[in-house]
């Protein structure tokens, strides 16, 4: 039997990243609520530049249950909107009191990646969401600047041939570069003038934009980045750039000031995107947020804050009945489902559909497989007596478990080490999934770690600026943080709050967990390097995964949304205990004494 002849069409059926859906199989399933989508985003596409564009309210996307295709719908949405739109996904929060910060950093790190859904990687022909952006806002900038005669250019082309310019074109350009420099305080009044009041002072969103987009500058990219996810960076760096002082947030911020940074670099963006393209933010998994009531309030917070205060966006929320009905919307308040348009209901496939779906998967892997799999309609007719619509999940499950029989297979039944490989094949296959993600290991150190009986975890309060709980072990107290930044007088204040926990509990650490793509602590040219070595070598543990390990964890949570989904046969209990014994290795690493050679 040939290799192709043993590939099953029908196992792939779970969406595991909305930019990589297949083009649309079934023709009118969920249509509607496709274009009641594409009617909404048209109106923030409305009116001049710049726009204010605001919607009365997110929009509510639920499904009756699982496997309706709720991911797939926002796939879907991304494909068609992709160029007019910059697009977040927004993956679960797992810590309340920094839900503002995970929503920021999930937002950068998804600027980060090709404006173009059908491109993993970006290069200088397939520009970042943030590059277009960037470019996008600055062209526009000025095109307003010459129409009100705040600029005069020499050649009355000028408009047209700035706006036909590409960012290469722009970046080989470095004379109109300087030129463009020069022109940012005359911007910045331009964004003023036009009454688009921004948290940060316009000028210092400017410069920051200006380098992100043409200055090829490794270090002050990465300034301007810390300084979009609300982080601190040195005031001569913050000089160079051109950030304003009082723009530059301070190195020890509790979660409470970092969250209020966070949500207002947030707003800024969409203010600005009012010079460009609107925002799409896209609240998926829900689910999650129904197993405790702290998070499915937190949720209903930011939904209500990005439908009142911000502009030029859309969110679209996503919800299974029973989860929402049950555990998260019992604990939103009023005026956070006031801010829900009606909802959108899924539909099932019909069995039209369903004849649609199977030739479109099926007819190009193995033409007599798939003659034979339609020429038995007796399944079909079993399948479709009951309810005229399923789920789409469903009718592939059935649909795999049949051709398996016309092939002759026997499929191995799935249990929950095989889905936790496969779990981890996903989340390998691309770069993007396992980039540093807070919400991942609060969930493991927070969530899966109570299956030790001698852990006793506490979260620590909104104003700790460092740590986000501890365990207790034996009287031995572990204290977690997270941190994705880099910058040196950071390290150093966690440096000092390391030892002072030390110093009050000699057998006491810090332990932060860093992923591949983090720059390295202590990074080179530290002056409090020897300082530092020694802290690792004593409380401070870094614990540096490799893409292998972090794969392993990320595959790990994965699995977990995934059964709170509903889109496994398994439930979020067995999958944390599994977990747990999974990652063994893990909590060896946590739990022992600091290696001598660790740094």
């Amino acid at each position: 039997m040939n290799h192709i002849a043993i590939i099953n069409p029908f196992e792939n059926d779970i969406v595991s990243e909305p930019r990589q859906v297949e083009e649309q199989a079934v023709s009118g399933l969920n249509e509607k609520n496709l274009d009641r989508l594409l009617s909404r985003f048209k109106l923030l596409q409305e009116g001049e530049i710049p726009r204010k564009s605001k919607l009365p309210h997110a929009q509510f996307v639920i499904s009756p249950q699982a496997g309706y295709g709720k991911s797939h719908l926002i796939g879907r949405l991304f494909r068609i909107i992709s160029g007019k739109a910059t697009l977040v996904y927004v993956r679960p929060f797992e810590n309340a009191s920094t839900c503002w910060k995970s929503i920021l950093l999930k937002t950068v790190q998804e600027l980060n990646f090709p404006d173009d859904v059908n491109y993993e990687c970006t290069s200088e022909e397939k520009p970042s969401q943030l590059e277009v952006f960037a470019h996008g806002v600055m062209v526009s900038l000025i095109t307003e600047a010459v129409k009100a005669g705040h600029i005069f250019p020499k050649n009355k082309n000028f408009t047209n041939i700035l706006q036909n310019l590409t960012i290469k074109d722009l970046k080989k350009s470095h004379g109109f570069l300087k030129k463009m420099f020069c022109l940012i305080p005359k911007l910045a009044d331009q964004v003023n003038q036009k009454g688009i009041r921004l948290y940060a002072s316009p000028v210092s969103w400017l410069y920051v934009l200006f380098t992100s987009v043409y200055i090829n500058n490794v270090k002050l990219r990465d300034a301007c980045e810390a300084w979009l996810l609300g982080s601190s960076l040195d005031r001569d760096m913050a000089l160079d750039i051109g950030i304003r002082n009082r723009d530059v947030p301070g190195f020890d911020m509790g979660n409470r000031e970092a969250g209020e940074i966070c949500k207002h670099r947030i707003l800024d963006f969409c203010k600005l995107a009012g010079f460009f393209r609107p925002f799409i933010f896209s609240f998926d998994q829900t689910e999650n947020y129904g197993k405790d009531r702290t998070l499915a309030k937190a949720l209903g917070s930011v939904i209500q804050v990005l439908v009142d205060e911000s502009c030029n966006q859309m969110t679209v929320i996503t919800a299974n009945h029973t989860p929402w009905n049950h555990r998260i919307k019992e604990h939103w308040e009023e005026a956070f489902l006031n801010r829900l348009s009606l909802p959108m209901e899924l539909e099932g496939l019909t069995r039209p559909q369903g004849m649609e779906l199977i030739e479109f998967r099926s007819c190009s892997f193995n033409r007599k497989a798939h003659d034979r799999l339609i020429g038995n309609q007796h399944w079909l007719e079993e399948l479709f007596k009951v309810r005229a619509e399923v789920g789409v999940r469903y009718f592939l499950q059935k649909c795999s478990r049949q051709w398996d029989i016309v092939m002759g297979e026997n499929s191995p039944s799935r249990n929950i080490d095989t889905y936790y490989l496969n779990s981890v094949e996903i989340v390998s296959t691309r770069s993007k999934n396992i980039l540093f993600d807070p919400n991942t290991f609060y969930w493991l150190v927070h969530e899966v770690a109570r299956v030790n009986p001698d852990v006793s975890i506490e979260k620590l309060g909104h104003d700790n600026a460092y740590f986000s709980l501890f365990w207790t072990m034996e009287g031995r107290k572990i204290y977690f943080g997270l941190e994705s930044g880099s910058h040196w007088k950071r390290w150093q204040a966690v440096q000092r709050q390391s030892e002072i926990i030390q110093q009050n509990n000699k057998d006491a650490k810090t332990v932060f967990f860093r992923t591949p793509e983090l720059k390295e602590i202590p990074g080179k040219g530290w002056q409090t390097a020897p300082e530092f070595l020694k802290a690792e070598q004593s409380h401070l543990h870094i614990i540096r995964l490799d893409r292998q390990q972090a794969a392993k964890i990320y595959g790990a949570y994965y699995l977990y949304l995934k059964a709170a989904e509903g889109n496994l046969p398994l439930t979020t209990q067995e999958v944390v205990a599994f977990v747990y014994e999974k990652l063994m290795w893990l909590w060896k690493m946590v739990t022992s004494p600091i290696p001598c050679d660790h740094a």
